[in-house]
């Protein structure tokens, strides 16, 4: 099961995403190898939303059901890097923000295997 997200003010559209996608079970599996952040060419404090899905995954399944409420501060920093026009703090629309997340997985996720 694994523990929630906490909201950062108006993040439920945000949570409700990175929820599904966590429990997405292929998706998950992947995740909890940690096979992309092996890989991945990321520089320097550069967001990688892969690598920050790899962490959310670890942290929210890190004690089985008893995990506690996790903050995903990262991934709700970069919200403008992942949605062009989102910002934190700001109500919006969970499906047009997953359209963003699978977008820019694809393309992250692509840059790994062309290199």
């Amino acid at each position: 099961a694994g523990g929630g997200l906490a909201n950062l003010g108006n993040t439920c559209f945000m949570n409700s995403v990175l929820q599904c996608l966590v429990h997405t079970q292929l998706l998950h599996r992947y995740l909890e190898k940690r096979q992309h952040s092996a890989k991945c060419r990321r520089r320097q404090g550069e967001f990688c939303l892969f690598c920050a899905l790899e962490d959310l995954v670890q942290r929210t399944f890190a004690q089985g059901p008893r995990s506690p409420a996790f903050a995903p501060r990262a991934i709700a920093n970069a919200l403008p890097a992942i949605a062009k026009g989102f910002r934190l703090g700001r109500q919006e629309d969970a499906h047009e923000f997953l359209r963003y997340v699978l977008e820019k997985l694809t393309k992250e996720g692509s840059a790994v295997v062309e290199a």
